[in-house]
């Protein structure tokens, strides 16, 4: 069955990779199980990639013990799209080794320095 799905995936390694959206990721492992390529691990997020969660994607993390899946071999990605189909929170997308991911995680940061500053506009006992 594993080479059965290996020849549906057409695409030379390395063209595209997936890349995981941290804060929708619970770590179902979906992934791990349908990677002909053994591209994902699940392993558990460190204190930077915790800090880089949105508030909504912290409590997530938290109820799922802080484990998320990762591309730890994603050079080995033949882009047959088995991991962005099995993946229940849609967590998963395959960009263009071309398409600048780190700018892409920039943006996401700039998203939630932004939600941030807009929290710190009034605290709680300003409220109350």
């Amino acid at each position: 069955m594993l080479d059965r799905q290996k020849s549906s995936c057409a695409e030379e390694a390395g063209a595209l990779v997936p890349i995981i959206d941290r804060n929708r990721c619970e770590a179902k492992e979906d992934c791990v199980r349908v990677c002909p390529y053994d591209v994902f691990e699940i392993r558990i997020l460190g204190p930077a990639e915790r800090t880089a969660l949105s508030l909504g994607g912290r409590v997530k993390a938290f109820f799922h013990g802080y484990r998320q899946a990762f591309a730890v071999r994603a050079q080995q990605c033949h882009s047959c799209g088995l991991c962005v189909q099995a993946c229940p929170e849609h967590a998963i997308k395959l960009r263009s080794v071309g398409c600048d991911a780190e700018a892409h995680e920039a943006q996401g940061a700039t998203r939630r320095a932004r939600g941030a500053s807009l929290l710190s506009l009034g605290t709680y006992s300003d409220v109350f």
